[in-house]
């Protein structure tokens, strides 16, 4: 609240300043690096928000709601692993693999579906031998499925998240920092 209400501070006297001798000012900002860094670090984030979103680290709302849906109102069943890949994503220095998976509802119906889990490197030799996972469907609609124990574990995507709001504060104070030198240092 203090960084923001700071901020408007700094606009309110820049956009005074500007008004004052607009052509120096837009001589200042096509000499400096503030629109290029901006343009890059917006950029980055827009990238590893959605890379993160991709690999399944960072909770969206659909992804909470369908969580909260599995835990509450899902139907649990074993499932029997198709295939298993390396991601080649690490999560402290354990890989983490895709589990493609298929299961019979209550009706006799067979379903597919897939999930990621972190498996320790010491469990890496024992994937050939993890033939059943216990998952969790939604009964009205079994193509959301997904595994147990990943329906838990909310810290790690809150912590994927917090690490990317700190990524997203440090890189706006570079950008306020440049802004500040133009508009009160030169």
């Amino acid at each position: 609240m203090v960084f923001i209400s700071v901020c408007f501070i700094f606009i309110g006297d820049a956009i005074e300043k500007i008004m004052a001798d607009p052509s120096y000012f837009e001589t200042a900002f096509q000499d400096s690096i503030f629109w290029q860094f901006g343009t890059l670090i917006l950029a980055f984030c827009v990238f590893l928000y959605f890379l993160l979103e991709k690999i399944g680290l960072l909770v969206n709302g659909k992804t909470k709601k369908e969580n909260w849906d599995l835990l509450y109102h899902g139907v649990a069943n074993k499932a029997k692993v198709k295939s298993y890949k390396d991601t080649g994503a690490l999560i402290n220095d354990n890989p983490v693999v895709e589990f493609v998976y298929s299961f019979t509802d209550e009706d006799g119906r067979t379903f597919e579906g897939s999930d990621k889990k972190v498996i320790e490197k010491l469990e890496v030799g024992a994937l050939t031998d993890i033939e059943k996972l216990e998952i969790m469907y939604l009964a009205g609609n079994p193509e959301i499925s997904r595994l147990t124990e990943n329906l838990d574990d909310h810290n790690f995507g809150r912590f994927v998240h917090l690490l990317f709001m700190v990524c997203a504060f440090i890189f706006s104070l570079i950008l306020v920092f440049l802004f500040f030198r133009i508009m009160f240092l030169y």
